[in-house]
């Protein structure tokens, strides 16, 4: 299997990078990518950027160049479910996006609101993350080229949406492998509660979280 892994930013990719085997670095359309092996699984990593645009032009970009079978969005989340705390795993099972029309997007393409996360490779998260004894909720994800940092928008995302956590790549990444038919999974590990302390505690945690969220994408690699 051919497993594609895209993270926003090197400190998202970082550990994933250091277990590969045969690791050969490559620029594709101003992207950059790696590639190697984990476990006798062909990895392709991208440091897809921040942001909806680039986030899905670094996603087709790898689909168009290297056909992964499998895609895998790793990287930190600022939280929006009073039961999550900072380096908690939020699994999304369905991505959407909070800046951006519902019923345009189900009017027309891709005539739905939500990307649905393949359901085998979210038990094998689950699985990992139990056995590892981390604090793990599955749920929705929402992703808006915005970085929350504001309690009252916390609280209208939290009402609008009923998501747990918020970030800038994960529905441009699940939109693009969903209009390729590429299954796949979005994985976050919690770096702030995107309230109004929540810059400070996303520069504190922002690399331990990234590695958490790391720790379970290799688990699924090997286990997919």
């Amino acid at each position: 299997m051919k497993i594609g892994i895209l993270g926003a930013m090197e400190p998202e990719i970082n550990l994933i990078v250091s277990h590969l085997e045969e690791p050969r670095e490559l620029t594709l359309g101003k992207f950059r990518f790696i590639t190697g092996f984990y476990k006798e699984k062909e990895v392709i990593v991208s440091e897809c950027s921040i942001g909806k645009v680039n986030s899905a032009i670094s996603t087709q970009t790898m689909i168009n160049n290297f056909n992964p079978d499998f895609i895998i969005n790793t990287g930190i989340a600022g939280g929006l479910d009073s039961r999550l705390e900072v380096l908690s795993i939020v699994i999304g099972d369905s991505l959407t996006y909070h800046d951006f029309n519902h019923e345009i997007m189900k009017k027309y393409f891709p005539f739905r609101t939500h990307f649905e996360a393949d359901k085998k490779a979210i038990k094998i998260a689950e699985e990992i993350a139990k056995n590892a004894g981390i604090h793990t909720l599955t749920g929705t994800i929402i992703t808006g080229d915005l970085f929350v940092e504001d309690s009252i928008k916390k609280a209208q995302l939290k009402s609008d949406y009923d998501a747990l956590c918020v970030e800038m790549e994960g529905a441009a990444i699940a939109n693009t492998a969903y209009t390729n038919d590429v299954p796949f999974i979005i994985i976050r590990a919690i770096s702030d509660m995107a309230d109004d302390g929540g810059h400070m505690t996303y520069e504190e945690f922002k690399e331990k979280a990234s590695d958490e969220s790391a720790k379970i994408v290799l688990g699924l690699v090997e286990k997919l």
